[in-house]
């Protein structure tokens, strides 16, 4: 069957427009004629050539793999309404679902962030742990076949693969099916597909999504010989996509597990409000340019094990020891919790979460004292400043922000990172700032004027930590390169 507009398929669809096409054969959107409502067409192309027994078992292969989807029942997978035959081919019929796919997406949009990578792949997961708890494996999984309707994530294309590895089998015996950028290893190596090739490609899939590149450009049992790319950009998301992406069937995470993993970064947002509970409400200040000069560093000490001399002894607190009439455990955050510090009389403490907020909380009592919104994205650290009186939050949308611990206001924000800033640090003085980024850099800024003193590089990736010296002489930076880096802090400030 290769239909043209207008034609009635199985005596009640009837077709309307031709909104795609591939390897399988075409998609329509097209009419219930007897329920009156839009539905999707997808007519599948026989090969030439094959004798009516070859076509009569290709036609109960499709039938068969179309009811078994159609059994699914699950927002995230597209609904199966019928399969009907026209002119001796089988025509699947289903919901039309009206969004574009995380392919065109990518190809649109580049990268995606990595919490709405976290969200789709979430949902995702959730589909394929129904589908796989009922025996049924996609097979097939890639951009192409995850829609994205408002808020829905859906998958399309159930057994499509295994349809097309009947189609394939008179002509090409011992073909590999699947697409080979997001095919599991032993897919490429024959190998029937199982839920754990299921799970490889949802690896393959969001690694594109979030890195904005294939893991591998091999389209052959050569990527068995090949570790994915390095990671640059997934951030949190790195381990999870790592053990989906296992040589190893085996070793892969269950999609129940995977959806564990990815909890903290995949919930809804709350919406953003205005003044907190206490009537407090944050303004933002004039965004300062930095103005860099860089400076070489002291020394660099590779992490590669061993010890550093003079370190001093650990002193363990027995957890009986602690008084019994403070709180164990602060429940205020919507979203995971990445960083901690407490202001230096111990009274409050100060926290950063993936629901993009900062709270201060009595420790005492275990209270929020206030809740500091602000940030456009995950805050991923905090730290006081030596008075207690000005906290300084860096986050996932680039920017260092100042708070008035006193009155919970906003009082300045620095901008000149260009990704996520990971740590903040103030010199004991309380007039320098050390910021940390996922762009390598490390950053210094005179928190009177805003204004950036210097850029340190020398890094070759995110800096995930930064410490004075008591001396404020000495700044230590450690980073995902696995060095940790020494630098001189005595220079001329900014007039």
């Amino acid at each position: 069957m290769t239909e043209t507009r207008g034609v009635l398929v199985g005596g009640r669809y009837r077709l309307v427009e031709l909104i795609g096409r591939g390897g399988m054969g075409r998609l329509w959107r097209g009419r219930d004629e007897t329920l009156h409502r839009d539905v999707a067409v997808k007519e599948v192309l026989f090969p030439p050539g094959l004798d009516g027994g070859q076509l009569e078992v290709l036609l109960r292969r499709v039938t068969h793999e179309a009811l078994t989807s159609a059994g699914l029942n699950h927002p995230g997978i597209v609904t199966v309404h019928d399969v009907v035959e026209h002119n001796g081919a089988p025509a699947i019929v289903t919901e039309l679902v009206a969004g574009r796919s995380l392919a065109a997406m990518i190809r649109h949009q580049g990268r995606l962030p990595v919490g709405e990578v976290a969200r789709i792949s979430a949902a995702v997961l959730d589909a394929l742990a129904v589908a796989h708890r009922a025996g049924v494996v996609h097979r097939d999984l890639k951009p192409d076949n995850i829609l994205i309707s408002g808020g829905r994530v859906v998958l399309t294309d159930f057994g499509i693969a295994a349809v097309a590895a009947a189609i394939m089998a008179p002509t090409r015996p011992g073909g590999v099916m699947g697409t080979p950028f997001y095919a599991a290893p032993e897919q490429l190596e024959g190998k029937p597909a199982t839920s754990a090739s299921d799970l490889w490609a949802v690896g393959a899939t969001f690694y594109h999504a979030v890195e904005g590149e294939r893991p591998s450009t091999a389209q052959s049992v050569a990527t068995l010989t090949h570790s994915p790319r390095p990671f640059r950009h997934a951030g949190p998301l790195e381990d999870v996509l790592a053990g989906l992406l296992a040589k190893d069937p085996h070793q892969r995470p269950t999609a129940e597990d995977a959806i564990r993993t990815l909890a903290p970064y995949s919930a809804p947002l709350p919406a953003r409000r205005g003044p907190d509970q206490n009537g407090w409400t944050t303004t933002h200040a004039q965004t300062v340019p930095a103005t860099p000069a860089v400076i070489p560093p002291i020394s660099a000490l590779p992490t590669d094990g061993g010890s550093v001399a003079g370190s001093p002894s650990v002193v363990t607190v027995p957890l009986s020891d602690f008084p019994k009439d403070r709180p164990t455990a602060l429940i205020g955050h919507a979203r995971a919790v990445f960083s901690v510090a407490f202001s230096p009389d111990g009274r409050t403490l100060a926290t950063g979460g993936g629901d993009w907020e900062v709270r201060l909380w009595d420790v005492a009592t275990g209270r929020t004292i206030a809740t500091l919104a602000g940030h456009e994205g995950w805050v991923e650290s905090v730290a006081f400043s030596p008075d207690g009186r000005t906290l300084a939050t860096g986050g996932a949308d680039h920017e260092v922000w100042l708070w008035d611990v006193g009155t919970g206001c906003n009082i300045a924000s620095f901008a000149g990172h260009t990704r996520r800033v990971l740590s903040v640090a103030f010199s004991p003085d309380g007039r320098t700032l050390a910021t940390g980024s996922a762009d390598d850099t490390v950053r210094l800024w005179d928190v009177a004027t805003g204004r950036s003193i210097s850029i340190l590089t020398g890094h070759t990736e995110g800096v995930f930590s930064v410490a004075f010296s008591p001396d404020g002489n000495t700044l230590a930076t450690g980073s995902r390169d696995s060095d940790v880096r020494l630098w001189s802090t005595m220079m001329p400030r900014p007039s």
